[in-house]
């Protein structure tokens, strides 16, 4: 199965508007660039954090220098310049021990930086639950959530880190009292992601189920509950993650879900909600395996998801995996496929859903895990 990746709409400057970035970074490989920024470990070790972009479909390369690091990164989330990540140290001279950083990387305009969140930083069950927003200028607030749901006073306490103040607060969130927002569906909601949503909202993306969203700076926080237009999603099947995804942007949630027959026919259901709404409404269905190439002459990678017969060039040679919503533009739907009868790399598409046409794409340097 393809490793995962994380959307973001990082403004790297004189980068893509968007970009895929692989969750990991590339082990024992390093070269510097004009994105590279240094900072410091908990422990005054240098490091050094540096990226490799593409357009999108293609996946985002990073790396991680760092002397001793035997541990492993990870990209938590990002926003707007800002990425959040997660890098775990030996904290023994013998390899025995882990420390845990938490680092945010700034893009541009200015040259790239990497600040260290200081500590102790809250323990966390599931680091992807960490979240960022971006402040006023330069500032940022990163976010821990300790959920505690204890019946009748159901409340959600935060930790926050604010970069202006250079300091730690607690905050407590009140849990509306709505029809969707019930103490059972927030007692099983277990996120995979947290993400800006506007201002000073983040949301908390639980593919199975639905999202949390939370107004987190305001002075009277309240934590609501927004359910998917399908019914929940069962673990014990596969993954969520490899068949649904879920962005915010402009205020709307926007979800995603794919669905493979036996047959190899492939689907991708698109639907849509204002965060101010009750609704969701369906922006499209698309039958993948039928949307057909334009061109077949820009890229030798898409012959082998044809089929045989010249005529027929769909894509239900391909098995889909891993939908990623695009950030700039609503029409467009990444997937990361495994070619059948093959044992080549994934293959990364972009799919636009609404001219029914296969975007240029290229190889994923995403390995299995």
């Amino acid at each position: 199965m393809p490793g995962p990746v994380v959307a973001a709409s990082v403004r790297f400057s004189g980068g893509p508007a968007w970009v895929l970035l692989e969750k990991f970074p590339s082990i024992g490989y390093h070269r510097t660039n004009a994105t590279t920024a240094t900072g410091f470990t908990s422990a005054g070790t240098t490091v050094q954090v540096s990226f490799e972009l593409a357009d999108p479909p293609v996946v985002s390369r990073w790396s991680v220098h760092c002397p001793g690091l035997n541990r492993r990164a990870e990209i938590l989330n990002a926003a707007e310049g800002l990425v959040l990540m997660r890098i775990a140290f030996s904290s023994r001279g013998d390899g025995q021990g882990q420390a845990i950083d938490y680092f945010v990387y700034r893009t541009g305009p200015r040259e790239p930086s990497l600040h260290l969140i200081p500590g102790p930083c809250p323990e966390v069950a599931v680091p992807k639950r960490v979240g960022i927003l971006p402040g006023a200028g330069e500032d940022y607030f990163v976010v821990f959530p300790v959920p505690r749901f204890d019946k009748p006073d159901t409340k959600y306490e935060m930790s926050v880190f604010s970069s202006e103040s250079r300091s730690w607060s607690s905050k407590v969130a009140r849990v509306s009292k709505d029809r969707e927002t019930t103490f059972d569906a927030m007692a099983m909601h277990e996120p995979s992601k947290a993400v800006a949503a506007g201002g000073s909202s983040l949301a908390r993306v639980d593919l199975c189920r639905g999202v949390l969203l939370c107004n987190v700076l305001d002075e009277d926080p309240v934590l609501r509950l927004l359910p998917w237009p399908v019914p929940p999603h069962h673990r014990d099947e596969h993954s969520p993650l490899s068949v649904r995804d879920a962005t915010l942007s402009n205020g709307a949630i926007r979800f995603v879900e794919s669905n493979v027959d036996d047959n190899g026919g492939w689907t991708a259901t698109v639907s849509k909600r204002e965060t101010g709404s009750k609704y969701w409404y369906k922006c499209f269905k698309a039958d993948i395996a039928s949307i057909l190439a334009k061109d077949s002459s820009y890229s030798d990678l898409l012959r082998q998801v044809w089929d045989d017969e010249a005529t027929k060039r769909g894509l239900n040679k391909a098995l889909g995996a891993a939908p990623t919503l695009s950030l700039s533009s609503e029409d467009v739907v990444c997937f990361t496929t495994d070619l059948r009868s093959t044992d080549s790399e994934p293959l990364m598409l972009a799919v636009n859903v609404r001219e029914r046409r296969v975007e240029p794409a290229e190889r994923s340097c995403v390995k299995g895990t």
